[in-house]
Formats: structure tokens, sequence, C-alpha cells
């Protein structure tokens, strides 16, 4: 739930090398991070894998009741 008469910045910077970017429903790359054991014990105390449907339930839940932001790392990059 956004907060009353704010309007959310697409991108924040957060230092040199991260920003958060806010949700705009996409997190296909996200599965993987859901299926991660170790990743899973640490964030739910369970290694029960999130799939699609569960992740979507999820991020729509936290963006709905709450500021949704995902944390980006900067990279630069070189042509050659």
């Amino acid at each position: 739930m956004p907060i009353s008469n704010i309007v959310r910045p697409e991108i924040l910077p957060a230092g040199s090398s991260l920003r958060l970017r806010k949700y705009d429903c996409r997190f296909a790359f996200a599965p993987h991070w859901y299926r991660d054991v170790e990743t899973l014990l640490l964030v739910n105390g369970k290694a029960d894998p999130y799939d699609l449907s569960r992740l979507e339930r999820m991020y729509s839940y936290w963006d709905e009741h709450g500021e949704l932001f995902f944390i980006e790392a900067l990279q630069e990059c070189s042509f050659a």
C-alpha cells in the first residue's frame, strides 16, 4: 500500500554500486532465489521451494501492503 500523497520513484539510489527499483510485476528472474535450500532455510526456516504462482502471490501481497523494491547491483560495462 503506497504512502498516501507520495509518488514512489521508479529508481532510488542506494550508494555507488546499488539501487532500488520499484516493483513492476516483473519477477521472472527470481524463481532460482526461492529454490535454493540454504536461502529458503534462512528466509523461511523451511526448505519448501516457491513456484511462479506462489511468487506472484507473495510479491502482490507485499506490493499491496507496503513499498516493494528490488535491490539491483550496478555493474560497469566495457565495450571492446
